[in-house]
């Protein structure tokens, strides 16, 4: 640029894209503009920092930030609608049939020795730029048509497939499908890749900021860049100075990937022996969501990694002081002390496959999306629990520890043991040595319920968390541990848990006796008489018709006459009281009453609900209402969960002070 500000070639900046219309994208020392390739005259704040460039103004105007700026140009690039026009085009560089896709699926394949063919020529050659219309798209691709109802002209153009060319999209579709199954996530790309994403985050870690782009696009191979990395070469563009992330890259160039301490899949989800496949899938298929959920995410696994490197660490030195394995022990918590928390990888591969979203024009003029005999969403759903697998990955030296670190934190975390099979699966050994269990029961590190768990001579279903329970909003607001504090005495007395069906109804359950309760007091029915243990019961009855879940009334059941059998699942019992200033003493044997209706229906959770009449000054707040009680020692799986009901109160002006 000259001093008089006129740049006299568009040379002159460093050209990092171009826009498709005579512009391109330049990049000044603080930022990025758009500039056309003719010679312009452009204003500047004095510190090289392009405010205005000819034509291109729209899309600086004002000194838009690099930042702003970069975000304009990914959005063009992956088909903004919004963007600068020609968004059909991006399809080319990120789509369903886009160029990278059609090129690493047919190398990798070849370059694994996997037979899989592409007719790549015939898919290509059958690609068109489709005219759509509000008169010739589909009724069933409904947001397209919106979009072309919202357009100024009614259409828009977008990439599709000719109908001719729907058996050479479907076997692009089948072999990508069938490369992740065998390639991608195969263990050992698994642990590469897990390596080199941790090496990234640790070197910004260590170094207390991010890559920027000009650090992430140096002109060097990614071979070069591990050895940046690795602190065997520099370069003045980067620097990179973690002793961490170095270890992570050495190990990725010498081919000394992390191991597999630790597999993790819906499919290897114990269940009980003996219960039905139906409901020990159903079982899987709850506790896996959970897990998947909690894990979505680097900070999350992050996060686990620590726990796990934390507690191995603790367990290895209570063996050590139990005398067990001395010298084996000694020397793995040494390594994981050395190598830290940073290579305990957590990893759980996204799910690549999605519903087909390509246009394809049929023969008859008719646009819309294509049906296949394979549906790669309904796969996905099937792979999701059957072969979606995580690993706990980390240095050979130290498998042994991180492999029952693993177990036991994901049996504290997610209430899961894996069943022998996913030992089996990373060649571990299948049991965890009893001396070893009996000394981390010693050293207080788990109970002995945990380790019968881990020892398979006790199992357990799904455990009842917090927002199975459904509290609403407003009780929280009065005591904001509600939920934990019921979920934690719900689990403490419902040691076995409940299957996935009766989980749901308990929460449907719970969800209208608050709404019960909320109802109860917001109308006059605190201060009005309460006839008696039959008008109660029938209110009950109602409040859960209206909300369709099914009651059961009056069975004689257990050689005795229940009150009610809600959601198919959960006992109810409600008794009246009259004048009480110890409403918690009331009814005591109403649990072990409900229990024996319970036992011959098979329920686990007996829920009791009790009338009384406060004395003035006595009236419970609503979070106060709920409790959860043992029902007998003889349960080791059976809980009473108590609803307080108050009536007959004194009128507010009349109370008393506590």
């Amino acid at each position: 640029m000259s001093k008089d500000g006129v740049v006299s070639s568009a040379a002159t900046y460093n050209i990092v894209a171009t826009t498709g219309e005579d512009h391109v994208v330049t990049r000044t020392r603080n930022n990025y503009v758009v500039a056309p390739l003719a010679v312009q005259k452009v204003v500047t704040d004095g510190s090289d920092q392009i405010v205005c460039v000819g034509t291109a103004a729209r899309m600086v105007e004002r000194g838009r930030s690099a930042d702003e700026l970069q975000q304009v140009m990914v959005a063009a690039i992956i088909g903004g609608v919004d963007g600068p026009g020609g968004g059909h085009l991006s399809a080319l560089i990120s789509s369903q049939i886009d160029a990278d896709k059609l090129d690493y699926l047919v190398r990798d394949a070849h370059h694994a020795g996997l037979e899989i063919g592409f007719d790549t020529d015939r898919l290509l050659a059958r690609l068109e730029v489709l005219h759509v219309r509000t008169d010739n798209i589909d009724a069933s691709a409904k947001e397209l048509r919106e979009r072309a109802e919202k357009d100024p002209n009614n259409a828009f153009y977008q990439i599709g497939i000719a109908a001719s060319g729907f058996g050479s999209f479907e076997q692009m579709l089948i072999g990508r499908t069938f490369l992740y199954d065998r390639l991608y996530h195969h263990h050992k790309v698994r642990a590469a890749e897990a390596m080199a994403q941790r090496l990234m985050l640790i070197a910004e870690r260590d170094r207390g900021t991010r890559f920027d782009l000009g650090e992430i696009f140096m002109p060097v191979g990614d071979d070069t860049m591990l050895r940046l990395l690795a602190g065997e070469v520099s370069h003045t563009g980067a620097t990179l100075t973690s002793t961490k992330a170095a270890a992570l890259a050495k190990g990725i160039i010498n081919r000394e990937l992390l191991h597999r301490a630790f597999a993790f899949r819906g499919r290897f989800i114990d269940s009980p022996p003996g219960l039905s496949a139906e409901i020990a899938n159903d079982n899987r298929q709850v506790l896996w969501i959970r897990i998947v959920k909690e894990l979505d995410g680097l900070a999350p696994r992050f996060e686990l990694g620590q726990e796990i490197h934390d507690f191995a660490l603790r367990s290895g030195q209570a063996l050590i002081n139990a005398g067990i394995d001395t010298q084996s022990m000694t020397d793995q918590v040494a390594f994981l002390e050395a190598v830290g928390p940073e290579q305990i990888i957590v990893d759980l591969p996204p799910l690549k496959a999605e519903a087909i979203r390509i246009l394809a024009r049929y023969p008859n003029g008719t646009l819309r999306i294509p049906e296949f005999s394979f549906n790669p969403a309904k796969w996905s759903a099937a792979y999701e629990l059957q072969k979606r697998t995580g690993y706990v990955f980390c240095p050979r030296e130290a498998v042994a520890l991180v492999a029952l670190a693993s177990k036991i934190i994901f049996l504290g975390r997610y209430g899961v043991t894996m069943a022998k099979e996913a030992d089996g699966y990373i060649k571990a050994a299948q049991t965890i040595e009893q001396s070893w269990l009996d000394a981390l029961v010693a050293a207080q590190l788990i109970d002995r319920g945990a380790a019968d768990h881990l020892s398979s001579k006790r199992f357990s279903l799904l455990a009842v968390r917090p927002e199975d329970l459904q509290v609403p909003d407003t009780w929280i607001k009065d005591e904001p541990d509600l939920a934990h504090l019921l979920a934690a005495n719900i689990g403490k007395h419902l040691r076995g848990g409940l299957i996935s069906d009766d989980i749901s109804a308990l929460g449907k359950v719970l969800s209208a006796l608050f709404a019960f309760v909320d109802q109860w007091c917001s109308s006059g029915r605190i201060t009005q008489d309460l006839p008696g243990e039959e008008v109660l019961q029938e209110l009950l009855r109602q409040a859960f018709a209206m909300r369709e879940i099914s009651v059961a009334e009056g069975s004689v059941v257990g050689g005795g006459k229940l009150d009610l059998f809600v959601g198919d699942a959960i006992l109810i019992e409600n008794k009246f009281s009259g004048e009480s200033s110890s409403p918690a003493k009331l009814a005591p044997a109403a649990g072990m009453q409900g229990r024996r209706y319970a036992i011959s229906l098979d329920a686990q959770v007996v829920i009791v609900v009790v009338g009384y009449q406060p004395k003035p000054g006595g009236f419970f707040s609503k979070s106060k209402c709920v409790s959860v009680r043992s029902i007998s020692a003889l349960d080791r799986n059976r809980v009473e969960i108590r609803f307080m009901l108050p009536y007959g109160a004194v009128v507010p002006s009349s109370e008393k002070a506590d």
